[in-house]
């Protein structure tokens, strides 16, 4: 966890999809648990779950096994991909250029 509510997580590259899709899923499960837990009034958490601020915005990138990265790296290539996802597009999983 890096704080600002950003993750980096090193997985195989074929385990990047079904990840982040087990990942949304269990969080769109556990969301219900997080507004309960705020003590909102029934029709503010009604609200706040009818946005899409409380959802996921994954963006994967790739390297090979020899390519030495350091996390800032990392972090700069994710944080173009987030630059390029219109906000309309921003919750969900989005892959790097590369992947495609």
């Amino acid at each position: 966890h890096l704080g600002g509510g950003y993750f980096i997580v090193l997985l195989p590259q074929e385990e990047i999809q079904p990840f982040s899709q087990r990942l949304i899923k269990g969080w769109t499960r556990h969301k219900q648990n997080l507004m309960d837990s705020c003590d909102l009034s029934p029709q503010d958490a009604a609200s706040a779950m009818a946005q899409d601020w409380l959802d996921l915005c994954i963006c994967i990138t790739a390297r090979e096994c020899d390519e030495l990265l350091s996390v800032n790296q990392l972090l700069d290539t994710v944080s173009r991909i987030r630059e390029t996802v219109p906000d309309a597009e921003l919750p969900g999983i989005h892959l790097d250029r590369r992947l495609h």
